[in-house]
């Protein structure tokens, strides 16, 4: 099954209730003077963790609500993914990625029959968008549609599990955790195989004007083509309780602090997402 078919096919198995929950990304570091300042909404869809079958998990991004990032560095990040939760791996995943006027996206189907992955990526300039900040991030009406240029395409031999990103964290809010476990996952980003170590631990969380228990999950890995990691560790919180609902994650980076809070729990239906070139919530 194609990438394609699996995304459009994802909601027909797992049921139409999905739960969406809303944050708000913070930076605090030398850009902002050091202070804490709201820079990016965030959205994720996904089934209950106890849904079984395949299920698309998405995750979008977007900076359209804060003025100060919009008009200086304008961003929105769309990912979905098909996560199998009886076979414990995904069917594949999408990720779109926009950045003033670069646009980036990489798609990867994960063929279980053929055990083959196989991945591509492309990049555009989006015309008709000016680099003047002050202008924001406005396209001009009736603007080209951006030309889009393949950067790689790729193809692995898949083992008998293999996860994506985003389906890494719906695969571990199905899991029995407990405190003092390490896990570990093998991971695709569509470019290169990683495994993932996480360090689960108990903990509280402060939000919603309530405490939450909590596990805290650190992850790290390491690129051993590149010799370091491909990013520092991150922290991702879940609920201590059957719903494992994301509440928090931090990551610290050389220029800056990013924490992401929940702000709202909510349900939603089926939603027809399409990553490629997402323009954002409004």
């Amino acid at each position: 099954m194609g990438l394609a078919c699996a995304l459009a096919s994802s909601s027909t198995l797992a049921g139409t209730e999905r739960e969406q929950f809303e944050y708000v990304v913070t930076y605090t570091g030398s850009i902002s003077s050091n202070k804490p300042l709201d820079i990016s909404r965030v959205v994720w869809v996904s089934p209950r963790p106890v849904a079984s079958g395949a299920s698309e998990v998405s995750v979008r991004i977007s900076s359209e609500q804060f003025m100060k990032l919009e008009l200086m560095f304008p961003f929105r990040y769309c990912y979905r993914a098909v996560y199998n939760r009886d076979a414990q791996r995904s069917q594949g995943f999408e990720n779109f990625q926009r950045a003033r006027k670069q646009l980036e996206y990489v798609s990867a189907n994960f063929d279980w029959k053929k055990r083959i992955l196989s991945s591509s990526s492309a990049k555009a300039e989006l015309p008709g968008v000016s680099l003047n900040p002050f202008e924001g991030f406005q396209a001009s009406a009736g603007q080209a549609a951006p030309s889009w240029k393949v950067k790689s395409q790729k193809s692995f031999l898949l083992p008998d599990i293999l996860l994506d990103r985003v389906s890494m964290v719906q695969h571990l809010r199905t899991m029995n955790l407990k405190s003092g476990r390490v896990v570990s996952l093998p991971v695709s980003d569509g470019a290169r195989m990683l495994e993932y170590w996480v360090d689960i631990s108990d903990d509280e969380v402060n939000l919603l004007g309530k405490k939450w228990k909590a596990y805290r999950l650190r992850f790290e890995t390491f690129d051993p083509v590149k010799d370091r990691p491909p990013h520092p560790p991150v922290d991702i919180w879940f609920s201590r309780d059957a719903e494992r609902i994301p509440l928090r994650m931090a990551s610290t980076y050389s220029f800056g602090d990013f924490d992401i809070r929940l702000t709202r729990i909510g349900k939603t239906g089926i939603q027809n997402i399409q990553c490629k070139n997402w323009q954002g919530f409004q």
